[in-house]
């Protein structure tokens, strides 16, 4: 190939760091992996079991559909975590008094104590990455993490 070719095709080609959602994966998976290790060496559990422990903490009683969304996890996920989870004594299920063939799920008293720890770790983890930020940098950050969450979702929509 044409040098000239090659070097004109790759100048309008931007570089992958310089892309807004190559550089939020990268951050996306360093807070993941930081949280991943956070949770598996103080609790035992995978990041998608202390998510789903949050979420239902924070919203119990819930449905697997309802994790889901709120969590933005596939429902296959939630179905092996909540296995684990179950097993370990953390969450009960209990048939949805509106419709028998849903199941809704709540903590244990189990599952509260870990809430407690998952939620402790995540704030700290939370305020440790923001730490070098200002309260102004941090306020901006999440109006426009929220403004970005909701035009990609609009796209979704279309």
């Amino acid at each position: 190939m044409n040098d000239n070719l090659t070097e004109s095709i790759n100048m309008d080609l931007p570089h992958l760091e310089n892309l807004f959602g190559f550089k939020l994966s990268c951050l996306a998976s360093s807070v993941a992996r930081i949280a991943t290790e956070q949770y598996f060496n103080q609790l035992d559990l995978g990041l998608t079991d202390a998510r789903i422990v949050a979420i239902i903490g924070q919203e119990e009683p819930v449905s697997i559909k309802d994790i889901s969304i709120k969590g933005r996890i596939d429902k296959g996920w939630i179905s092996r975590s909540v296995t684990k989870l179950l097993n370990k004594g953390l969450l009960k299920k209990l048939q949805d008094k509106d419709d028998s063939r849903r199941v809704q799920l709540m903590l244990t008293d189990e599952g509260l104590r870990m809430h407690q720890h998952i939620s402790q770790l995540a704030r700290k983890r939370n305020d440790d990455i923001l730490s070098v930020l200002t309260p102004g940098e941090r306020a901006l950050v999440f109006e426009i993490m929220c403004k970005l969450q909701d035009h990609s979702d609009s796209i979704l929509e279309k």
